[in-house]
């Protein structure tokens, strides 16, 4: 009786393996498309908002980049003229506002639903540059300290100006105007008008300007003036202070509430 060999397994080819991965390679992906859902609605800051004449509009991320730069400008020409690098600034051209890439903007944009803010946005952003000129004037002195002290994040009034010009950017293409609020001194039947200038995490801090001078740690009650459904909030007052604008915050006060 004959014997046939043993069959030996068939192995695929080097060709064959190759062009199997290729055809894995070629064969459309199949794509998620739920990351393409509506995530919260089109992004604000991408709109144009509308301009003076033929201008060209901007959108937020543009004019952000904007002053992003200016600042940027300016902090290295202050750190220039402290090391010795630049012997000499111009506080007269640092104070022109209505120069730079921003002020121009400010000059053309035109929104007049928000009209107040975009006045304090101008008005914020030419007390950035005063504040510049000044600083510069102090390291042509040769006053090092108050202006190494200005470059660091944070610290005096040329960093204040330049966080309230970023707040308020933000604020022209969100249309956030400030929220009204009655307050309520404890033991008095008198509801303040207020309005809300900044809600912390879950409502636990409240920054609000009115017109009255408020007494540190006293206990206040607030309400929203457009939900009058809902009960008042109890408060403490941690600091009331004037307003800082000048002429235009005259009888302003700015209290925080704990």
């Amino acid at each position: 009786m004959s014997r046939s060999a043993p069959s030996v397994p068939s192995r695929p080819s080097l060709f064959g393996g190759l062009l199997a991965r290729l055809r894995a390679l070629l064969r459309p992906a199949t794509v998620d498309r739920s990351s393409f859902a509506d995530a919260g609605g089109i992004d604000r800051r991408t709109i144009m908002l509308p301009m003076i004449g033929d201008q060209q509009g901007k959108s937020y991320y543009e004019v952000a980049e904007m002053w992003a730069r200016e600042r940027l400008r300016a902090k290295r020409h202050l750190q220039e003229i402290v090391d010795g690098v630049t012997d000499y600034g111009d506080p007269g051209q640092a104070a022109g506002s209505f120069a730079c890439d921003v002020g121009v903007w400010l000059r053309f944009v035109d929104l007049p639903g928000m009209a107040d803010t975009l006045d304090d946005l101008r008005m914020w952003h030419d007390h950035w540059h005063q504040e510049l000129a000044r600083l510069i004037d102090l390291a042509n002195q040769g006053q090092r300290g108050p202006v190494l002290d200005a470059l660091k994040p944070g610290r005096g009034s040329w960093s204040y100006a330049a966080r309230r010009v970023n707040q308020l950017l933000e604020a022209l293409w969100l249309q956030r105007e400030p929220m009204g609020l009655q307050l309520r001194l404890e033991g008095s039947a008198e509801w303040i008008d207020a309005a809300l200038l900044r809600e912390g995490e879950g409502a636990g801090e409240l920054t609000v300007s009115l017109e009255r001078a408020l007494q540190t740690a006293a206990s206040v009650q607030v309400r929203h003036t457009d939900r009058p459904d809902q009960a008042p909030r109890a408060y403490k007052v941690r600091l009331c202070r004037p307003g800082q604008r000048g002429a235009q915050d005259q009888g302003v006060y700015i209290a925080y509430l704990v």
